[in-house]
């Protein structure tokens, strides 16, 4: 029993010592490995969590006790009841994406690039339809040709590393465990700045005008209609310009991508075990008793 316990907490304690090293973490990494490693970290706590709760409440409902059945069942109700909340996350993003799909039509007519009629400064791109980059007429307006390119650029650079996969990997994990939240934060932000260092390949400057112009107008608006900023403002505009005003981020050191690695194996391998828990409480072999293993 005791080893059970040990293994079964493994997972809890490897996700607080993760929310304990989020800032150490976005920092020893850059912004390309974060957007790739932090959400295959984030997953795989995330699961191992998963597996830890379904050992647990389906070990203690095996029991004989009453209060160990009551809190096994509690147990599992509280991991249904996040796993409905990964649930509802989907729905919104599925509803976003069909919402998003409308400008598919209008790729084929105008290139990857759809320019919309909106009094607010905006660009955004919906990997929808092969993949389309949206941009307000207000934007255009705003911005000069060289700084307008530089946006799309840095749009075209979501659609091209596929940011959207990994952030929504990121906040599915921080749906089963809250601890994850602030990792799915880094995330977001790393994909701007990955993006940021794609469009400010030729000219950082541009860029950078580009993004503090969009700022300033946006900060405007808010005075006077009091309201929130776009959903395709770009994450920390402060922090975005910051590096934007400092060098290239160096290459990523390898043993620090190794170490996470090493902590994504030991997770894959607490999940594996404590899902074969749950099998063997619902399913033991033949001749052993569901509950054996654990005395």
């Amino acid at each position: 029993m005791t080893a059970f316990l040990v293994v079964a907490v493994a997972p809890w304690l490897l996700s607080l010592g993760l929310w304990l090293l989020r800032p150490m973490i976005d920092r020893v990494l850059s912004p390309a490995a974060t957007v790739f490693v932090v959400p295959v970290l984030t997953l795989s706590a995330a699961l191992s969590v998963c597996a830890s709760a379904a050992a647990i409440g389906a070990v203690m409902v095996a029991q004989s006790v009453l209060w160990m059945r009551i809190t096994g069942v509690a147990v599992l109700a509280l991991l249904g009841w996040r796993l409905c909340l990964v649930a509802i996350h989907g729905a919104r993003v599925w509803s976003s994406v069909r919402a998003a799909s409308a400008f598919t039509h209008m790729r084929s007519q105008a290139g990857d690039v759809v320019v919309v009629e909106d009094d607010v400064p905006d660009a955004f791109a919906s990997p929808s339809g092969g993949g389309v980059v949206m941009v307000t007429s207000a934007l255009v307006e705003a911005l000069d040709e060289r700084q307008v390119a530089a946006v799309v650029a840095h749009e075209r650079a979501h659609l091209r590393y596929r940011h959207h996969l990994w952030i929504q990997s990121a906040e599915v994990s921080a749906a089963i465990n809250p601890m994850l939240r602030s990792l799915a934060g880094i995330v977001r932000t790393a994909a701007e700045r990955q993006a940021d260092e794609f469009a400010a390949l030729d000219d950082r400057r541009i860029l950078l005008e580009a993004i503090a112009r969009v700022a300033l107008l946006h900060t405007s608006q808010r005075r006077k209609s009091s309201a929130e900023p776009p959903a395709g403002s770009g994450g920390d505009i402060v922090e975005r310009v910051r590096a934007l005003a400092g060098p290239v981020p160096p290459p990523q050191k390898r043993p620090v991508v190794v170490s996470i690695a090493a902590v994504v194996v030991v997770l894959s391998v607490l999940t594996i075990g404590l899902f074969d828990v749950v099998q063997d409480v619902i399913a033991p072999e033949q001749g052993e008793a569901p509950t054996s293993m654990f005395r």
